[in-house]
């Protein structure tokens, strides 16, 4: 009999039998299982994209004055960056979610990939209200919540991928 845990860590009986390979891997009763080298490449990089375009949207935030001079289509190039920004956070945030969880149904990825980007904008927002002629907005963080459901539908639905069924880890 054997378990393993959420992390890949294989728990088993001392009846279970092990082998063991040069490789990275190794298997428990027939259950494949990451040693911990391996989960740590794959946890970085699943998230080092994330990381990367989340200091992305806190670097052009702390921008004072950010504008183009362009009058009304400022705004609405600055709204449609807004949408754009979150669109790919969040299709970033469910793809890493994805790869370094298990057991996780794809309804749970979806709810856990939003709610995390539309934190990150609430955070990136009230970080805006620190930077001078910035004001953090509330408006702005319904563009960003509106931005990243878009952007995971149009994903789910377009991407090159079976949305329904979350990959297992590699």
């Amino acid at each position: 009999m054997s378990c393993v845990s959420r992390t890949g860590r294989a728990v088993a009986a001392l009846t279970t039998p092990v082998t063991m390979s040069v490789g990275s891997n190794y298997e428990v009763s027939g259950e494949k299982v990451e040693s911990k080298g391996s989960m740590s490449l794959r946890w970085l990089k699943a998230w080092l994209l994330v990381l990367l375009w989340a200091s992305m949207i806190f670097y052009l935030s702390s921008i004072p004055g950010l504008g183009t001079g362009l009058g009304i289509w400022d705004l609405i190039l600055r709204k449609c960056a807004h949408l754009a920004e979150y669109a790919l956070l969040t299709i970033l945030l469910w793809r890493a979610l994805r790869d370094t969880t298990s057991g996780w149904s794809c309804g749970a990825l979806r709810r856990s990939a939003m709610i995390l980007a539309v934190l990150y904008a609430v955070s990136d927002e009230i970080h805006q209200g620190f930077v001078v002629t910035r004001v953090g907005s509330g408006v702005d963080v319904l563009i960003d919540m509106l931005g990243a459901a878009c952007g995971l539908i149009l994903w789910l639905k377009f991407g090159p991928h079976s949305a329904r069924a979350p990959t297992p880890p590699r």
